[in-house]
C-alpha cells in the first residue's frame, strides 16, 4: 500500500492511495473434496431434467490461485469553520482471478461415469451428480463516490449526511471449458 497526505493548510487535506491486497485459497477449495453439497433436486423439477435425483459435489483445485485486488483511491477533507466538515472520496478498484463455481461433469452414480462420454448409465444408476469446481473464473471492478458532512451546531448535538455510489461489474474473462 501507498499513501500521499496533502496539508493546505489546518483545515485543508487531500489524498491519495494505491493497494494492491490478495484472498488465499481455503483448504476447501484446494484440497477438500465434499460430496452432497446441497438438497437433492427430484426428478421430473423444473431444475431436473434426468428421470433421476440429482445431487452436487465440489471437487478440490490444487491449481487455484489467489485472488487479486488493485485499489486506487483519493479523497478531500475540508474543515469549515469549527462546526462543519466535509469528505469526498472517488475510488477504483480492480479484480483479478476471482473464484467462482465451475461445472466440471455430471456423472451416474455409483459408477462415476461421465453422462457426456456414456449417456446410457442413466438407465442403470440410482442417481446423477453434478459436479463444480472453485475456479478462478471472474474479473471485474467497481468504482465509485463518497461524500460525507458533519455537523456539530452545539455542545450534544451532531448531525452526519453521508452518500455512496457503487458501480461494480464482474464478469468472465473466459468461456467455460
Amino acid at each position: 500500500s501507498a499513501r500521499l497526505l496533502g496539508s493546505f493548510n489546518d483545515h485543508n487535506h487531500a489524498w491519495l492511495a494505491a493497494t494492491r491486497a490478495i484472498s488465499t485459497p481455503t483448504y476447501e477449495q484446494t484440497a477438500a473434496n465434499v460430496d452432497n453439497t446441497g438438497p437433492i433436486i427430484p426428478p421430473g423439477s423444473p431444475s431436473n431434467p434426468f428421470p433421476l435425483p440429482v445431487t452436487t459435489s465440489v471437487i478440490a483445485n490444487p491449481a487455484i490461485k489467489s485472488e487479486r485486488i488493485t485499489a486506487y483511491e483519493a479523497g478531500y477533507r475540508t474543515q469549515i469553520g469549527s462546526a462543519l466538515s466535509l469528505d469526498a472520496t472517488v475510488f477504483r478498484h480492480n479484480y483479478r482471478s476471482l473464484r467462482g463455481e465451475a461445472f466440471v461433469d455430471v456423472q451416474c452414480q455409483p459408477s462415476g461415469t461421465s453422462v457426456f462420454l456414456d449417456p446410457t448409465c442413466l438407465f442403470t444408476s440410482s442417481s446423477v451428480r453434478n459436479v463444480i469446481q472453485f475456479q478462478n473464473v471472474l474479473e471485474g471492478h467497481s468504482s465509485g463516490v463518497e461524500v460525507a458532512a458533519d455537523w456539530a451546531p452545539v455542545n450534544g448535538a451532531r448531525f452526519t449526511a453521508a452518500y455512496s455510489y457503487l458501480n461494480l461489474t464482474v464478469n468472465s474473462p473466459r468461456s467455460d471449458p
